[in-house]
């Protein structure tokens, strides 16, 4: 919520749109809440993700986070589907399209001709306990990231992926959360 409040402090009072959807994490959270068992037990949290951090924010939200995107312009922002260690190349001859998505938790990107795909990282803190089910080695590669994507008057997208090394450069100014 501290990071939401920094974005949303940032917006101000702009009327932009800011569109949440669920990943395969939230959805995780939604099959262990539908198991009458950890109901039963006293097991079930006690706010969703959205609720505990996107309610009353104004973001729309998608709940189907296989279907759900945001298009702008010729290019795509989706959770992603694919896991592998060239997952941007696997979503771009997949999909067949412009794509940007953080399914991962990694950074790379592949263009092939006209078309591009940008895997942009997460935006989580990889030491975190929850991240545990995953071995010290694995969370290494893991990467924060984002995408800048600029609307051209032609309707063409332009994407720059910046991944956080200590920190995020964009127009020459790096911008750390210390």
């Amino acid at each position: 919520n501290e990071y939401l409040d920094q974005i949303d402090d940032a917006i101000g009072t702009r009327k932009v749109e800011k569109e949440y959807f669920y990943g395969n994490h939230e959805d995780w959270y939604l099959q262990y809440t539908k198991q009458a068992d950890n109901s039963k037990l006293g097991h079930q949290p006690s706010l969703s993700p959205y609720h505990a951090c996107f309610e009353g924010r104004g973001y729309n939200f998608q709940k189907d986070w296989r279907n759900a995107k945001v298009i702008i312009g010729d290019t795509e922002i989706i959770h992603g589907m694919w896991c592998t260690t060239h997952s941007a190349h696997k979503h771009l001859i997949t999909l067949r399209r412009n794509v940007v998505f953080f399914h991962t938790h990694r950074f790379n990107t592949h263009l092939e001709g006209g078309l591009s795909a940008y895997n942009c990282g997460f935006g989580g803190d990889r030491t975190a306990p929850v991240f545990n089910y995953m071995s010290g080695f694995q969370k290494e590669a893991w990467t924060n990231g984002l995408a800048v994507i600029k609307l051209g008057v032609d309707n063409i997208s332009r994407v720059t992926a910046i991944p956080y090394n200590e920190g995020l450069l964009f127009n020459n100014k790096l911008y750390k959360n210390d």
